[in-house]
C-alpha cells in the first residue's frame, strides 16, 4: 500500500482544478467487470489517462481516451481508480479525480510465497530477503535461527555463518495463505572470493594480470578501465588515449547468485593526448511551469566542472550538469555553458533558447539499423523541426562532434559507445536524443565499426517511442511507466551510466525515484519489436 499512497499523495500535490477543467467519472460494477463513464468538464481539448491501482501492485492497468469502456477480468479486492486530465503543452490545466471500486465476485489472485535472497557486500554482511508478489498483504518469515520478521523485504544478520532453512508464510489481499521454504547459506561473498590484479605501463598502454580465487562462473572476469571501455578476458592489455588518472576495477563473479568481489586501483597516464574539450548542452520546457526551461549538459568527455550563465533568467536549482531556469516572460534568450575537463582544458558553448512558445514540433530522434555489411550500421535521422536546423553529433568516444543531418563516423578503439544528437531549429527550439542500446566495437582488429547517418526514406522505423510513456515528468518520488508487456527497462544518467534495470510483464509499472539525485535521466524500454527511449527529470 505504501507505493499507492505515495503516488496518490504526489498526484494531489501536482494536480489542480481551475475554471478550465475538472476531472470526474461514474461507474457500475457487474461481477468482476467495471464500466467507467466520463463526467469531466472542460473548455478546451483534453488528454485523458486512467489508472487502476490495487495495493502493492500499484497501477496494474492504464487506459487513455475519454471513454475506457468496460474493464473485465478483475481480481476480487478494492481498487483505487484515478482519472488524470490535462490539456496540451504548454499546460494550463491539470485535474485528478480518484474513487475506490470494490470487486466482490471475482477470482482470487494467486498466492505466491517464493522469495530470493542476496548477501550484502558491506560488513557485517546481512542477508536481504525479497518476496515480489504484489497481491500479498501480510508476511511471516522464519529465518531458521529462532528469529522471525513480518516485513515484506526483511534484512537479517546471522550470528554464525552456515546453512539455514528459511520459511515464508504469506496472506494475500483476498485472505488466501501459502508457504515456501528454502535452504540458504549466509556466508558472505568476501569470504568466498578473492580478487586483485597487478599491472605494468609502457607509454600509454597498460598490461593487466588478474589474481583471483574462489568458485567463479565460466567467464568470471569483468574489467572497467574507467574511460568508458570494458573487457572480459583474464589478462587484458588496454591503451588509454588520453592523459589522466583512471580508476580501473576488476569484478570477479562467483557461481553463487549475486556473489562477486570487486578490486579497484588507480592508473595515471602521462604520455597520451590531452582530453578534447567538446562543450554542448540541450534543453526542454517545463510542461507544468510557464516560461521555465530545463538545461542539461551533453559535453564530452570526462568533464569535472560546469559554469552556467543565463542572462535574463533566474536559476532555481543547480545540479552541475542539470539546471532549471525561470524566465520573466516569453522570448528569445541566450544561455552559456563553460566546462573544464580532466586535463584542465576549458571551453564554452552558447545557444539561443525559445522560451514560452510552442516547441512541440521540434524533436531529435534516430534509430540504429544494422546493414548487410558486417560492422556497419545506419543511423536513421528522423528528427523534426523548423528549418534551418543545426545538428551536433556526439559519438561517445571523445572525438570532435560532427555537424549536419547525415554525417558518418568510424570507431578506432574497442569499447561501448552511446551516440547522441542535439539540434536547434529556426524557432530557437532545441532537442536531444541518445541511443542507450549501446553500440559495441568488437575486440579484434578487423572488426572496426562504422556508422552512417541517413535520411528515413525507405528504411523502416523500428522505434517504440510512440508505444510507451512516462509520467509525471518531472518527478520527485514515483515515476509511472506505460510500456508493452514483457519489456525490459533501463534507467541511465545523462552520462550513460546504468542506474537501474528491471523486467516488467504488465502494461504499467511504478518506480520509486526518491533516492536518485536531482538531474536528467534516460529511460529505455526494449521488447522484441524494438527499442524506445524517453528522458525524465528527477527534481
Amino acid at each position: 500500500m505504501k507505493k499507492l499512497v505515495i503516488l496518490l499523495s504526489f498526484l494531489s500535490l501536482v494536480s489542480f482544478a481551475n475554471a478550465q477543467c475538472q476531472a470526474g467519472f461514474t461507474y457500475t460494477v457487474n461481477g468482476n467487470t467495471v464500466t467507467l463513464t466520463d463526467a469531466s468538464t472542460y473548455s478546451s481539448p483534453m488528454n485523458y489517462t486512467w489508472y487502476f491501482n490495487m495495493g502493492n501492485c500499484g497501477p496494474i492497468n492504464s487506459y487513455s481516451g475519454s471513454n475506457p469502456g468496460t474493464i473485465t477480468g478483475l481480481y476480487a479486492g478494492s481498487y483505487q481508480v484515478c482519472l488524470y486530465l490535462s490539456d496540451t503543452m504548454p499546460s494550463t490545466c491539470n485535474s485528478t479525480f480518484c474513487d475506490t471500486i470494490t470487486i466482490v465476485n471475482g477470482p482470487h489472485p494467486v498466492c505466491d510465497a517464493s522469495y530470493v535472497t542476496w548477501i550484502d557486500s558491506a560488513a557485517p554482511y546481512p542477508v536481504h530477503f525479497y518476496n515480489y508478489n504484489c497481491y500479498n498483504a501480510n508476511w511471516y518469515w522464519d529465518f531458521g535461527d529462532g528469529t522471525s520478521s513480518t516485513d515484506q523485504f526483511p534484512i537479517h544478520l546471522y550470528s554464525v555463518n552456515g546453512d539455514y532453512v528459511v520459511c515464508l508464510t504469506t496472506i494475500t489481499t483476498s485472505g488466501d495463505t501459502c508457504s515456501f521454504c528454502d535452504t540458504i547459506n549466509s556466508t558472505p561473498c568476501p569470504q568466498l572470493l578473492n580478487a586483485s590484479y597487478t599491472y605494468s605501463i609502457n607509454n600509454n598502454t597498460a598490461s593487466f594480470t588478474s589474481n583471483c580465487s574462489g568458485s567463479g562462473l565460466s567467464n568470471p572476469y569483468y574489467w572497467n578501465f574507467g574511460d568508458g571501455t570494458t573487457d572480459n578476458s583474464p589478462n587484458p592489455t588496454h591503451t588509454f588515449l588520453y592523459n589522466g588518472t583512471y580508476s580501473v576495477c576488476l569484478t570477479y563473479m562467483g557461481n553463487t547468485m549475486y556473489c562477486s568481489k570487486i578490486f579497484c586501483d588507480t592508473i595515471t597516464i602521462t604520455t597520451g593526448a590531452a582530453y578534447p574539450c567538446n562543450p554542448l548542452f540541450s534543453y526542454f520546457p517545463d510542461t507544468l511551469t510557464t516560461n521555465s526551461i530545463y538545461y542539461y549538459d551533453l559535453s564530452s568527455m570526462n568533464i569535472v566542472a560546469w559554469n552556467w550563465s543565463f542572462p535574463g533568467g533566474t536559476p532555481s536549482s543547480f545540479n552541475g550538469q542539470a539546471v532549471s531556469v525561470a524566465y520573466p516572460s516569453a522570448g528569445i534568450y541566450t544561455a552559456y555553458l563553460t566546462v573544464t575537463n580532466l586535463s584542465g582544458v576549458s571551453c564554452t558553448y552558447s545557444n539561443t533558447v525559445n522560451v514560452g512558445n510552442n516547441c512541440t514540433n521540434t524533436l531529435a530522434n534516430f534509430n540504429m539499423v544494422p546493414t548487410s555489411t558486417p560492422h556497419v550500421w545506419n543511423v536513421v535521422n528522423t528528427s523534426t523541426g523548423t528549418p534551418p536546423i543545426t545538428y551536433s553529433w556526439n559519438w561517445g568516444d571523445g572525438s570532435p562532434f560532427s555537424t549536419g543531418a547525415t554525417p558518418n563516423h568510424t570507431y578506432a578503439q574497442a569499447g561501448w559507445y552511446n551516440i547522441c544528437v542535439t539540434l536547434s531549429d529556426g524557432n530557437g527550439c532545441g532537442s536531444s536524443y541518445c541511443t542507450y542500446d549501446t553500440l559495441y566495437k568488437l575486440y579484434s582488429p578487423e572488426s572496426i565499426i562504422s556508422v552512417f547517418v541517413t535520411s528515413p526514406t525507405g528504411i523502416e522505423d523500428i522505434s517504440l517511442n510512440n508505444a510507451f510513456s512516462i509520467y509525471p515528468n518531472p518527478s520527485n518520488d514515483i515515476l509511472t511507466i506505460e510500456a508493452p508487456q514483457r519489456a525490459s527497462l533501463k534507467i541511465s544518467n545523462i552520462e550513460g551510466q546504468l542506474i537501474k534495470s528491471l523486467t516488467v510483464i504488465k502494461n504499467t509499472t511504478t518506480i520509486d525515484v526518491t533516492t536518485l539525485p536531482a538531474g536528467v535521466y534516460i529511460m529505455e524500454v526494449k521488447t522484441e519489436k524494438g527499442v524506445g527511449v524517453r528522458k525524465f527529470v528527477k527534481e
